[in-house]
Formats: structure tokens, C-alpha cells, sequence
């Protein structure tokens, strides 16, 4: 289960002095961007481990998404639904090690970066395509074989 600095929070006080100490284990960043490196917001992403288990779900913004408290293993980093206007991305594989350091393809990266694609319409091409010239050429053969018709039976 993911932890947040919340939970890492100690404080003691007494009258002589105040201590705070906030542990981040594991701070790990995760950032989702079109291909320019735009954040792209609205994306809503999910992290499962192993097993199947859904650790952090949410909506990606544009900031990085931070997450605490993984544990050493490897986890799925998946795009739910992505933006109107977006191809939903393929399934990301990242590992943490003991130390927390995380790999995303046996590269040790400073945060995991999903990365969405536009959808791309058909090329204009600057016409409007071949449909009202064979509207038109079938109206002309209708006319055409029809003056025949009447042609020949006179």
C-alpha cells in the first residue's frame, strides 16, 4: 500500500526544544506529457504491484505525481483513460530496488515518465474527395443513355 509523508511525521516537544523528522521513503515521481513534454491533465493512471494490487490511483494534472512507501519490487504504471484527444498509452513496467532507486527498462531514472499520443485524423489533402464528381458523371450517363433510348425508337 502506498504511504504518504503523513504517515512518516514525528514530532516531540517539550519546553526546552521542538524535533521534527519527516522520512520519504521512497519518493518516487511520476509525470505524464504528450510527445513535446507538455503535461497532458486529465489522464487518470493507476500503480498495481504483482499481484494484481491497485496501490495509488488518480488524475494526472500539470505536475509530476508524487508517491511514497513502495517497497522494493516491480509495479505496472497504467493509463486507465486518457484525454479526449489522446490514444490511451501502453502499460509502463518500473522496478524499485532496496534503496529505492527506481528503473524504468534497466535505466535508473529520476521519475517515470508515461508518455500519450495524440490522435491524429486523415491528412487534408485539400480536396473534398472524388464523391460529387461521380454524382455527377452517373446524373450525365443517366441523361446521356436515356436521349439514346428515345433516339433510337424514333
Amino acid at each position: 500500500m502506498a504511504l504518504y509523508p503523513e504517515d512518516y511525521f514525528f514530532e516531540n516537544v517539550n519546553a526546552d526544544h521542538r524535533i521534527e523528522v519527516i522520512y520519504e521513503a521512497n519518493r518516487i515521481l511520476i509525470s505524464k506529457v504528450d510527445e513535446t513534454g507538455a503535461y497532458v491533465s486529465g489522464a487518470i493512471l493507476k500503480i498495481t504491484d504483482e499481484a494484481g494490487t491497485v496501490l495509488d490511483e488518480w488524475t494526472a494534472g500539470e505536475d509530476d505525481h508524487l508517491l511514497f512507501g513502495l517497497e522494493e519490487g516491480d509495479y505496472i504504471l497504467t493509463e486507465i483513460s486518457a484525454p479526449e484527444g489522446y490514444l490511451t498509452a501502453e502499460d509502463m513496467e518500473f522496478s524499485v530496488d532496496r534503496n529505492g532507486k527506481v528503473t524504468v527498462n534497466g535505466v535508473v531514472v529520476e521519475k517515470v515518465t508515461m508518455v500519450d499520443t495524440r490522435m491524429h485524423g486523415l491528412p487534408n489533402t485539400g480536396g473534398n474527395g472524388a464523391g460529387p464528381h461521380l454524382v455527377i458523371m452517373g446524373i450525365l450517363l443517366s441523361m446521356l443513355s436515356t436521349t439514346m433510348m428515345i433516339t433510337r425508337k424514333a
